[in-house]
């Protein structure tokens, strides 16, 4: 058999090892992600405490961050990677929330069009 016919088996391989998750902003067996308290962007990530970003006026996190008037400011709150809501909610993961067909996560949720799958 030559290498050419083994190679997208053992890249099925592979994917089937790593999971689907593995581009996720977290670990593929981590399902959650901090949102930072001081702006409402994900922990770690390249728009977190950025400066120079507008406060939101109803809420003074960042603007259009994902805890964006959907947290409280001095907080830290966790995100579901699952469904895109607030860990522990009574809408996280509820199965008669509408999916975004762009993210497949819960439709306007903190989440949603904003954490990577």
């Amino acid at each position: 058999m030559t290498i050419t016919r083994l190679l997208p088996a053992l890249f099925a391989l592979a994917l089937l090892a790593t999971g689907c998750e593995s581009g996720n902003t977290n670990s593929a067996t981590d399902t959650s992600a901090a949102l930072c308290g001081q702006c409402g962007q994900i922990k770690a990530s390249a728009d977190c405490c950025k400066k120079d970003v507008k406060p939101c006026a109803g809420c003074d996190l960042a603007k259009g961050s994902p805890g964006c008037c959907k947290m409280k400011k001095g907080e830290d709150t966790t995100l579901c990677t699952g469904c895109g809501q607030i860990k522990g909610s009574d809408q996280c993961c509820s199965k008669e929330a509408p999916k975004c067909e762009g993210c497949k996560l819960h439709k306007g949720s903190p989440g949603c069009c904003k954490l990577t799958q």
